[in-house]
């Protein structure tokens, strides 16, 4: 396998899925690409199809505490065949209906649902939806150990096998052989399949092995030349929000990234888009006119969608979610749904790390903000959610402008203070992430994202919020070890407790070390 980072390009993965005899062509795929929200409206989607009756593959990344987490199966479970970890305290559903006669949720004494439990000693994560049809409930489940392992070891063997070809002049499986070729160089190790390429495979080989009706299908960067892209039966493209990232990678400026983007679309396959700016929305028109697919470009929120994370936003990727099952049922002939249990569905899904509550007192929240537009996001949520009042097109200018402008604090409650912990790679533009931001902020905590070249010390993250926000004293920003940060974090919030002040605590930016933050809150005591 490629040690390589990023290896774009369909070559390598074609190549190894002919070799395991092309699975993925056995599935119906619902291919998602865009900047932010593809991974919450992956989630929705699959929670929509599996609670209309579907068994569904869903394919994420990247890892973020396990690598298995990548790779879920959701179906309807019969209650009678849940085992004994899925039951709540009582061992039974509630019988009070919730908003529809025919559904009913799973609420334990510890709020069971929407939760997440890890059984059998083997941390094979569970995760109870809480959506109940005909005495059935929705449980999405990763992929277990032993079925990890051996979806590995037949893409190893395949790939040996394919070294052997090159050494012995026919195909072998001879694994030593095949090893001591690849040992001695004389096939470019260039040629290898990189860790997404084989993680890629893993999600075909699985999901295929265990006959999903749907695959949900999350693009790792980019679209046209992302390894997922080698599929040929997509039945659905969705294009979540478009933004500026991975700038000379996948493209030097929004138009170049939203055509890379558009790669994912297939010929006659129909499309759904959320609402983008005129350049973005005039590329993917273009696209689909030439492939001739049918686009739905989705304008509007649907408020009557109730995620149960916070934030517009999220209405946002509902809404998509929701549209992408029209179309679906519009194209697909062998595809039904019900809207009202498909608007439950939306309901009961959790989706870690976005605006994800980890602590009730003070309000502790962690969000995988890292880039401008899901910064947007984040504060427009938090204004929302605390009732802070800001100027919009300032917000705008700090964000997407070259303007050192800074927004101003308007309106804010007096008894409202927030914390932010913050830790930022240093390839993403953590200046905007700041300048739209740092304005809302009483104390700042830089930390530095553990394990990772990437990242952007914590130091160098503290000077750059006191140039970008001179404002704020200097004592209010303070690089500190991510353990520090909290305990930091916690002593402050109890500072304003006893000034008769409420405070919020936000971890934001990369994911790297918002688990660490998790783990360290789960293994507290916090007083």
């Amino acid at each position: 396998m490629n040690n390589s980072v990023i290896k774009l390009g369909l070559e390598r993965i074609r190549e190894l899925m002919h070799s395991l005899g092309d699975p993925q062509d056995n599935l119906k795929f619902i291919h998602v690409a865009g900047t932010n929200g593809k991974g919450s409206t992956c989630s929705f989607i699959s929670a929509m199809l599996a609670a209309n009756g579907y068994k569904v593959g869903m394919y994420t990344s990247p890892a973020v505490e396990d690598i298995r987490e990548q790779y879920t199966i959701t179906r309807l479970v019969r209650c009678s065949e849940l085992p004994d970890e899925y039951l709540c305290e009582d061992n039974n559903l509630r019988d009070e209906p919730k908003e529809s006669e025919s559904l009913r949720a799973c609420v334990g004494e510890d709020k069971c649902s929407g939760q997440t439990n890890r059984i059998d000693g083997n941390n094979v994560k569970k995760k109870y939806t809480g959506i109940s049809t005909d005495d059935a409930v929705l449980v999405s489940e990763w992929i277990s150990d032993e079925d990890y392992a051996q979806c590995l070891a037949e893409i190893y063997a395949a790939q040996m096998g394919r070294m052997a070809e090159y050494a012995q002049g026919e195909r072998s499986f001879d694994l030593r052989k095949a090893d001591e070729f690849a040992e001695s160089k004389k096939v470019d190790k260039y040629d290898a399949p990189s860790p997404f390429e084989t993680e890629t495979a893993i999600a075909f080989l699985y999901f295929y092995k265990e006959k999903c009706d749907y695959v949900v299908l999350e693009t790792g960067m980019g679209g046209r030349d992302d390894a997922t892209n080698i599929v040929t039966t997509t039945v659905l493209s969705i294009l979540t929000s478009i933004s500026e990232d991975h700038l000379g990678m996948i493209g030097n400026n929004i138009t170049e990234i939203a055509r890379t983007k558009a790669g994912i679309i297939k010929p006659g396959v129909p499309v759904v888009m959320a609402k983008g700016i005129p350049e973005v929305e005039e590329v993917i028109k273009t696209v689909c006119r030439e492939k001739g697919s049918a686009l739905k470009v989705v304008t509007e929120s649907n408020d009557n969608l109730k995620p149960s994370t916070p934030g517009s936003y999220q209405r946002d990727n509902a809404t998509l979610a929701m549209e992408a099952m029209e179309m679906l049922s519009q194209y697909d002939k062998d595809f039904s749904f019900d809207r009202n249990i498909s608007k439950e569905a939306i309901s009961t899904v959790v989706i870690p790390y976005r605006m994800e509550k980890i602590y009730d007192d003070p309000m502790f929240y962690l969000d995988g903000a890292h880039n401008p537009d899901a910064a947007l996001r984040l504060r427009e949520t938090l204004e929302e959610m605390l009732g802070i009042k800001e100027n919009d097109e300032q917000i705008k200018s700090a964000g997407h402008t070259e303007s050192n402008e800074l927004t101003e604090k308007k309106d804010r409650s007096m008894n409202m203070r927030i914390i932010f912990i913050m830790g930022m790679f240093k390839d993403k533009d953590y200046r905007k992430v700041i300048r739209i931001m740092a304005p809302l902020a009483n104390m700042i905590y830089t930390v530095q994202t553990p394990d990772s070249e990437r990242a952007l010390p914590s130091n160098e993250l503290r000077e750059a919020i006191l140039e970008e926000y001179p404002d704020i004293p200097r004592g209010n920003v303070n690089s500190v070890t991510i353990d520090d940060a909290v305990e930091l974090s916690f002593d402050m919030a109890s500072r304003y407790k006893a000034n008769g002040e409420e405070s919020c605590i936000v971890a934001f930016g990369s994911l790297s070390y918002l688990k660490y933050i998790k783990y360290i809150m789960s293994s507290i005591q916090v007083v």
